[in-house]
């Protein structure tokens, strides 16, 4: 039997995230979605996995994205506060946290020590970051069909945290490891993304095969509350 077309995944989350104050409707619209038959796309699969994985508890949900939303706000330079920007680091909570849940679902089996961790990556329908030209749907496009090159492109003027991680992680895949590890070097602890370099920075020297530097940060790498995917790579990435 052929499977409908997907959800649109931007409406669908937004419709998940806006139902978080009414538990009830959010438990009938996640029954119909698993039983729709249409393809689910990651970032509502992932909601629905998150959900599930802490037994229909909204509270902890909402919990999680006020914290998350603490956090992003602070490191914009707009003293502005708008609900796009909200929206913004309530989706990236969802997609880097809840849609792991599923990414171990779907995987059903114990992190191998020669694959590195998998970045999902930002939703691709963000839009603009308010507090900059980047393109940022347009980036996720190049990071998702893995046109890497094209993200490496892209002239860093602001030195934005976010797309010199991406630019790291492009790098990374592209095997350029040495220049891997410079674009990560200029990511500041202060960041969401500085715990997660340190991961890539610490696989580049592994793969250049430096054993001092590669233990030397593979010891500064912390555990992350909410990335069960990142953790099992990093216990496999000690076992080295």
């Amino acid at each position: 039997m052929e499977k409908k077309s997907p959800f649109h995944t931007d409406t669908e989350l937004d419709k998940l995230i806006d139902l978080l104050d009414h538990p009830e409707q959010l438990r009938m619209r996640i029954l119909y979605l698993k039983n729709s038959g249409h393809d689910l796309e990651d970032e509502v699969a992932g909601f629905i996995a998150f959900y599930e994985a802490n037994e229909g508890n909204t509270q902890i949900l909402k919990e999680k994205l006020s914290l998350q939303e603490k956090k992003m706000l602070k490191q914009l330079p707009s003293k502005k506060t708008n609900w796009n920007v909200l929206q913004w680091a309530a989706i990236f909570l969802i997609i880097v946290g809840s849609s792991l849940f599923f990414y171990l679902y779907k995987q059903q089996s114990n992190p191998t020590i020669s694959t590195p961790y998998n970045e999902i990556g930002l939703p691709n329908f963000m839009g603009e970051n308010p507090s900059s030209k980047i393109d940022w749907k347009q980036i996720m496009v190049y990071y998702k069909t893995n046109q890497f090159e094209k993200i490496i492109s892209i002239q860093n003027v602001s030195k934005n945290d976010t797309l010199a991680y991406f630019q790291g992680i492009s790098k990374f895949k592209l095997k350029h490891y040495e220049n891997s590890i410079q674009g990560f070097n200029s990511i500041e602890k202060k960041s969401v993304f500085y715990n997660k370099s340190l991961y890539f920075k610490a696989f580049s020297f592994y793969k250049l095969e430096k054993r001092s530097q590669f233990e030397k940060i593979l010891s500064e790498i912390k555990l992350e509350v909410n990335d069960p995917a990142f953790n099992e790579k990093v216990k496999a990435l000690k076992r080295m």
